[in-house]
């Protein structure tokens, strides 16, 4: 992303100091998101059913997956802010791309 938008030497410094504490923040996110499955993976072992408990659970991850999310797209925000109107408008269209891919590609 960074070679595509012929950042100036400023807006990569300030780039970069975005990513390190995104880098931070994602690991946060990602542990709570695993602590989240292991309750999931707890309550089912527990229930054996789709029961009240393994329910929460499910809320529970689908919470953390929403909090990761969140997080990741006021980063890509963070990010966008401190580009030009010609970066931001090629900024946008790869995270468009980045959004709508095959998988499978």
């Amino acid at each position: 992303v960074h070679q595509e938008l012929d950042l100036k030497p400023s807006q990569t410094m300030q780039l970069d100091q975005l990513e390190s504490r995104f880098i931070l923040e994602r690991k946060e996110l990602d542990l709570s998101l695993r602590a989240a499955n292991a309750r999931l993976a707890a309550a089912i072992q527990e229930e054996h059913a789709y029961g009240p408990k393994v329910a929460l659970a499910i809320d529970d991850v689908h919470a953390s997956m929403g909090d990761l999310q969140k997080a990741t797209v006021s980063h890509v925000f963070a990010m966008r802010a401190l580009l030009g109107a010609k970066q931001q408008t090629r900024f946008d269209r790869q995270v468009a791309s980045s959004l709508t891919r095959d998988p499978g590609e």
